[in-house]
């Protein structure tokens, strides 16, 4: 096989394909030979050496795998005559669609990733050492969140609680076998628009709270504030706007119906499993379609938001269906809501490393214009995430600027609590020698510095 090079290193030849048939050999040995078999760590060291000349040259590697095609760091890479479908399928199989690898990664840590995906299988982000794989779609199957020792006490933003108490109670009914009020629903579809969606301090805590709370009614209710930002940053009109509230509101309706023991398990989903969660758009649909009184497009983003922008994704209405634009919008709020949503089995994953999982996403998966105007609208850095700087000191976002998406806004934090040091209106100063006075080096859990929330909510409103 020719194999990708480049033009500064054109003897790094990379064979996408062998990488993964040799991962998913590795995995296979693991199911059929005992602990400390020699055949297992000769496999871990076989892709070791498959990968190192590649890794020098580039550093990182990222193989994923949509619709059987494989992608080369964003690039498709057509080597459909290179990997069998048998060995795509130990992959998916295990929910995984991208492998990451980075320099000076070892067999040790391969033998000991593949092993874990065997046991355990595999969450949005597993890792060993400097090997992880991922899902590039994370299925939020609702349930029971974390219960987190420190979870906020209220949520500030009275309007935001208010739309959390209406969504529990239409989702509660649906979940129950009634069917939804329309006139509760138009109620609660008023409150986000007219005193959630624009609200900066409800903004903030729906960045914050999620982080602790993600049954399917609160993650409805954010990705619908999400949405609403979308809408309003490309300028659509009222009337849209409250059709895109409807839609993103009830886009996962559908998860009402999924039996509990799945939607409430702690912890991966089984492939059976994964396969009765990918009913919910077209569950979703039906329930919605059969419902007097709801926006046309209700439905049809129900059915849809799981839907690659290219076409593919799921479920299948034929071959070459893109969704409509609404499903888009949508589609890439529920994904940014999901990766940095609380999940029994794992931490949120940072602002940072959602927005740069959807620009991984953008042009296939997802609608690059609708990623764009997101990421620039909620940042890598969104009001109400605590950070460090690299004069270690602890600080809380209070304000982003357009212009400078990574250099926020912070107010800096004393002794654990809130006390202000200072503010610092500019993150981005730069000193005689162009040196960064301070800037962000890494977001942090509240609660792995034991921080108040509820003081950081009031702070906040």
């Amino acid at each position: 096989m020719s194999g990708l090079t480049t033009k500064e290193q054109p003897d790094a030849v990379l064979e996408p394909g062998a990488v993964v048939r040799s991962f998913a050999g590795l995995i296979k040995n693991i199911s059929l030979y005992p602990e400390g078999h020699p055949t297992i760590d000769q496999g871990a060291e076989s892709l070791r050496s498959l990968l190192a000349p590649v890794l020098e040259t580039f550093g990182t590697l990222s193989i994923d795998i949509i619709d059987g095609e494989t992608h080369v760091d964003g690039r498709s890479y057509r080597c459909a005559n290179d990997i069998v479908p048998q060995e795509i399928q130990v992959l998916t199989d295990l929910g995984i669609e991208s492998l990451t690898f980075e320099a000076g990664v070892r067999g040790v840590e391969l033998r000991a990733l593949a092993e874990s995906l065997t046991n355990r299988g595999t969450d949005v982000f597993q890792s060993s050492g400097k090997a992880r794989v991922a899902q590039l779609v994370a299925v939020d199957a609702g349930g029971q969140p974390r219960q987190w020792p420190d979870k906020p006490a209220q949520a500030w933003d009275s309007s935001y609680a208010e739309a959390l108490e209406r969504a529990n109670e239409t989702f509660d009914g649906v979940a129950a076998g009634s069917q939804i009020d329309l006139d509760e629903l138009g109620a609660l579809v008023q409150v986000i628009t007219e005193s959630v969606a624009g609200n900066s301090t409800a903004l903030s805590q729906v960045l914050l709270l999620k982080e602790f709370e993600n049954h399917t009614y609160c993650h409805s209710v954010n990705v619908t504030v999400l949405s609403l930002l979308i809408a309003e940053r490309i300028g659509l009109a009222d009337a849209v706007a409250a059709v895109i509230a409807e839609a993103a509101l009830l886009h996962d309706i559908g998860k009402m119906r999924i039996p509990k023991e799945i939607l409430n398990k702690p912890g991966p989903l089984d492939p059976r499993e994964w396969q009765v969660v990918r009913r919910h758009p077209r569950v979703g649909a039906e329930i919605l379609l059969h419902m007097d009184g709801l926006h046309p497009l209700t439905p049809t983003v129900a059915l849809e938001h799981h839907m690659d922008y290219v076409g593919g994704g799921y479920p299948e209405v034929g071959q070459g269906h893109r969704p409509h634009p609404i499903s888009q919008l949508v589609a890439v709020a529920d994904i940014y809501e999901s990766l940095t949503g609380a999940r029994s089995y794992r931490d949120p994953a940072t602002p940072q490393m959602a927005c740069l999982i959807l620009a991984r996403l953008a042009g296939e998966k997802l609608n690059p214009a609708f990623v764009r105007t997101f990421v620039s609208a909620i940042t890598f850095f969104p009001a109400g995430t605590i950070v460090r700087t690299n004069l270690n000191e602890i600080g809380l976002v209070v304000a982003t600027s357009e212009k400078e998406p990574v250099h926020p806004t912070i107010r800096l934090i004393e002794d654990g609590g809130l006390a202000p040091v200072e503010t610092v209106t500019d993150t981005s100063l730069r000193d005689d020698s162009g040196q960064y006075l301070r800037h962000i080096e890494e977001t942090l859990r509240p609660d792995s510095i034991g921080l108040d929330l509820d003081s950081i909510l009031g702070d906040l409103s």
